[in-house]
């Protein structure tokens, strides 16, 4: 396998581990390691890719096309073609071989796929993974878990502790508490006298007006 760092790292070798895969890398800087499968990737490029540069200037090609028209040409120029050192086409090469083909469930290969993190559940069953809280198993508290799921879907959130599953963890909401208004303070407002219910127009000249009268009640 090449070195690259998709090829090097811990999730892919997850990923073979689960699907009983041994995962064996080339040395690096050396291609002769990984010979058939670079001279595949020759083979493509001179004789499927050219070919698709000059179609693609002409007409319009998407990538559903051009999956169909590279089926296609690995089935007739490729798979069926006889090989010049064994004069047999892979087809039957691979048709002949005694080995059985393991054929795996497309279920089997979703979950082997599936990113797997490890997380702390607090005391109250609750742990958070990308930004969202997850409330699990009230067994788990306090103890590290692993978890797993699919980055582009969030809804299904596998748990798993020391090899046993306890199913999918459920989204939990943080409830808000309400936080009443405190009432205005009073210090340093200054209260508003009461009505007098003094009309200053309707006193006689000789009554004037007296301020002390305003001042009571």
């Amino acid at each position: 396998m090449d070195n690259g760092a998709i090829y090097s790292s811990s999730h892919f070798s997850k990923i073979c581990a689960r699907l009983g895969i041994h995962l064996s890398h080339s040395r690096p800087y050396r291609p002769q390691g990984r010979g058939k499968l670079e001279r595949f990737f020759l083979t493509a490029q001179r004789g499927f890719l050219s070919e698709l540069e000059l179609l693609s200037r002409t007409s319009s090609i998407d990538i559903v096309k051009a999956n169909d028209l590279f089926s296609s040409w690995l089935k007739m120029h490729y798979n069926d073609k006889p090989h010049s050192a064994t004069k047999q086409a892979p087809s039957v090469r691979f048709d002949m071989d005694n080995h059985p083909i393991r054929q795996v469930d497309l279920t089997e290969i979703y979950e082997a796929f599936l990113v797997e993190e490890t997380r702390k559940v607090d005391k109250t069953g609750i742990f958070s993974l990308q930004g969202q809280a997850y409330e699990t198993s009230p067994e788990l508290s306090g103890k590290t878990i692993e978890v797993r799921f699919d980055p582009y879907d969030m809804r299904k959130i596998q748990v798993f502790s020391e090899g046993k599953g306890y199913g999918e963890a459920k989204p939990f909401d943080t409830p808000r508490h309400h936080v009443g208004k405190k009432p205005p303070s009073k210090e340093g407002v200054q209260e508003v006298p009461k009505p007098t219910n003094i009309n200053p127009l309707t006193l006689t000249p000789r009554e004037g007006l007296s301020y002390k009268d305003m001042l009571k009640g």
